[in-house]
């Protein structure tokens, strides 16, 4: 009896030691860890010191797995232990800080504050791990197993400048129903005005590696994360109900000195989203265009959204223009209202404000529904243009152009940009096109970095502009960042018809010692002739190619009379063949120079040979522009136009490999000013080109072989395939 008795009392003994592992098990393993980030901000404007924060949202009702501190790694071999800094009490208990309850009974937010030091320059990834995982995760096998990872990239740079986290400002807890759209958006502002890009991403558990077999919650259509606004498209859960995380992973963007967009951070969010069954949809916002604004403009804005369910609604917004310190945005949040609620967004924008990004401000729309509230988002963007420079002036000198302007109304403008085009164009900018882009057939000719200029001589970069051409400008001003802002008014000019204009130079024959060109110009219009007594000569220059000194080749005159000077010449003994000839007229009365031509060339064509066909390059080099090139080529009858072309290049294809063709380029130009002719003829040499095959057959197939041993042979077989490389194999 009495050994019965011993029995049983280490039964009894043994069972509550099996009893309490079990405990102490369920305790290690305690369902907790919801969702969370890393987030962080530089001290002081100079040094490498960082507050850095982990915000982790838990389940309140696993007190036994509960953190009165958390471990954080800071990416440079260090780590530290750091006490929980909100929902602190009076008196100094140990656990004082036992976080804020944002959801009863369902969620608690918990924040754990430390400063860091680091050493220099470099990539350092922030992180924290913590068992565990709130259990029956469905897209997380084993979830209450499975540790609990936030990771942040920190990137201290000495060329990108002083960098802090975004803060995220919408909990990444929420709720969805089956078969409805779930939206989440973390509100993020970043504090130093770069531009975020959002990506959706796994999960992460122990020593942050990607958590086996992780799997993203199944959708109907689709679940996805808008790159530019953040916001998360769950279309729609298609279930079990019940709990599913995903990531969200934020990527900082700030351009560098050559206008590049460099990453300087990342920001991971661990989500959870608990899906339920429920009788109710999302709310839906009105569309909203972006909008750009001058700065200095002011923008109203009703932000209104409806509820098809008949809930009541609520309102609230978050972005980078409601926490400016100078002038931020202001957004009324209205009074809870059923079925349809507005609110409005008001912004007196300042000069202050000028960036290259928008100004992203997300809005959130929830109903109160019972049980399942649902959230909709929406990302209202403004960008704030820098002005233009006003009332520009230009004055037109012997060989240049000046041009002068107003400042712009800010006056924290960096610099301006000048841009010239030939001949003017009804071109306007839109409301968010800033610069002046290539497209308007503009091209930059200067940069300044100088705030206060306020003019600027065009002489092509010493080279002269050409007469007889018109020239239009248009000027930005720079702002903070390589900000380009808006286009001033186009504003055109011309240099005085004070000089001689060539306006032509054509081949008429081709060979490399007889060739010959026939070259014009017209007579300046704008000379004052009582200063210039005849006789009166024209001296001709000439220079092969298109570099290189000009040599004086001939004299005409005397002319008794202004007005009896030619202007049509032939020159002969020439080598057109092989390359373009180059001339140049100057007026002269008696040794008094009366001024001189811009160099015309005459246009070269080059052929190089290819595989029955011949590819065709020109090259021009006039003061004149020329819009249009004709292709000539020659057959029995004569010469045929084979194409009109914009540009200066054509292939000639279906041709017979080592036969020769001949071709020549006629060229269609212009200047800008009525006296001179409307179109400009030229032609080139006549160039031959002979085809042929320069490129290899393709490799055969595969090979086969077969022996006959009895006849003491191999036979190989193979196959070609039906690539045009093999056409000519023989």
């Amino acid at each position: 009896m009495q050994n019965t008795v011993a029995i049983r009392n280490s039964f009894r003994l043994a069972l509550l030691c099996v009893l309490a592992v079990f405990t102490a098990l369920e305790g290690l393993y305690a369902t907790h860890n919801k969702a969370g980030e890393i987030t962080y901000r530089r001290i002081g404007t100079t040094g490498t010191t960082y507050e850095i924060t982990i915000t982790t949202y838990t389940d309140p009702t696993s007190t036994q797995a509960d953190r009165c501190e958390l471990q954080i790694c800071y990416g440079d071999g260090k780590c530290d232990t750091i006490p929980r800094n909100n929902g602190c009490g009076a008196g100094g208990a140990a656990c004082n800080c036992a976080g804020v309850i944002i959801v009863s009974g369902k969620v608690k937010m918990n924040t754990y504050t430390t400063r860091h030091t680091y050493a220099g320059p470099g990539t350092y990834t922030i992180s924290m791990e913590d068992p565990n995982r709130v259990k029956d995760i469905h897209n997380i096998p084993n979830s209450v197993g499975i540790p609990f990872y936030l990771k942040t990239t920190l990137i201290i740079s000495p060329t990108a400048g002083s960098n802090n986290s975004p803060v995220l400002n919408f909990p990444p807890v929420d709720q969805a129903c089956l078969g409805q759209p779930f939206y989440h958006n973390p509100g993020a502002i970043d504090p130093d005005g770069d531009s975020l890009a959002y990506y959706l991403s796994i999960c992460y558990g122990k020593g942050g590696a990607a958590i086996q077999n992780f799997q993203f919650p199944r959708a109907a259509r689709t679940l996805e994360v808008n790159v530019r606004t953040g916001t998360l498209t769950w279309d729609f859960p298609l279930g079990p109900v019940g709990i599913y995380n995903v990531g969200i992973l934020i990527h900082e963007y700030r351009r560098d000195i050559n206008g590049i967009p460099q990453l300087v951070g990342t920001v991971l969010r661990d989500m959870q989203i608990d899906v339920n069954t429920c009788n109710n949809s999302p709310p839906i916002f009105e569309r909203y265009d972006t909008e750009c604004v001058i700065a200095g403009d002011s923008i109203h804005k009703d932000i209104v959204a409806r509820d098809n369910s008949g809930q009541t609604l609520t309102l609230s917004a978050e972005g980078e223009a409601l926490y400016l310190t100078n002038s931020p945005a202001v957004f009324t949040t209205p009074i809870p209202s059923a079925d349809s609620i507005k609110g409005q967004f008001k912004w007196n924008t300042t000069c202050s404000h000028i960036q290259l990004q928008p100004y992203l401000t997300t809005f959130k729309a929830e109903d109160n529904a019972m049980p399942v509230r649902l959230v909709n988002f929406m990302t209202y963007e403004v960008t704030v243009i820098g002005p233009e420079p006003e009332n520009l002036r230009t004055s037109a000198g012997k060989n240049s152009i000046q041009i002068s302007w107003d400042f712009t109304k800010c006056l924290n403008q960096t610099g301006f940009k000048i841009y010239r085009r030939i001949d003017s164009t009804q071109w306007s900018p839109q409301d968010c096109e800033t610069g002046v882009p290539s497209y308007t057939g503009y091209e930059l000719i200067e940069t300044i970095r100088d705030p206060s200029t306020r003019s600027y001589t065009d002489n092509n970069t010493g080279r002269g502009l050409i007469h007889g051409l018109y020239y239009c400008y248009r000027i930005t001003a720079t702002y903070t960042g390589n900000n380009e802002g808006r286009s001033s008014t186009e504003i055109c000019d011309m240099l005085p018809f004070d000089t001689p204009i060539i306006t032509r130079n054509s081949v008429f024959k081709t060979s490399s010692t007889q060739g010959g060109d026939s070259i014009t110009f017209a007579k300046p219009r704008e000379l004052n002739l009582a200063n210039y007594n005849p006789p009166f000569w024209v001296k001709l220059y000439h220079k092969p190619a298109y570099s290189g000194a000009d040599s004086l080749i001939d004299t005409f005159g005397p002319f008794a009379a202004f007005d009896q000077i030619d202007t049509v010449y032939r020159i002969e003994a020439l080598n057109t063949r092989d390359n373009p000839n180059t001339f140049m007229f100057e007026l002269f009365s008696g040794d008094l120079s009366m001024g001189e031509s811009h160099d015309g060339a005459s246009i070269y064509l080059s052929i190089y040979p290819d595989d029955r066909r011949l590819q065709l390059v020109w090259t021009d080099s006039t003061p004149w522009q020329n819009f249009s090139y004709i292709v000539y080529r020659e057959t029995d009858t004569g010469f045929i136009a084979l194409d009109t072309l914009s540009d200066a290049q054509f292939i000639d294809s279906g041709l017979v490999n080592l036969q020769a063709y001949k071709y020549y380029v006629k060229t269609l130009g212009r200047y800008s000013i009525v006296e001179l002719p409307d179109t400009i003829v030229n032609l080139s040499q006549i160039q031959i080109g002979i085809p042929k095959d320069t490129i290899p057959p393709c490799p055969p197939g595969i090979v086969s072989i077969e022996s006959d041993c009895e006849l003491y042979q191999n036979n190989l077989s193979w196959s070609l395939s039906a690539d045009t490389c093999n056409a000519d194999a023989v």
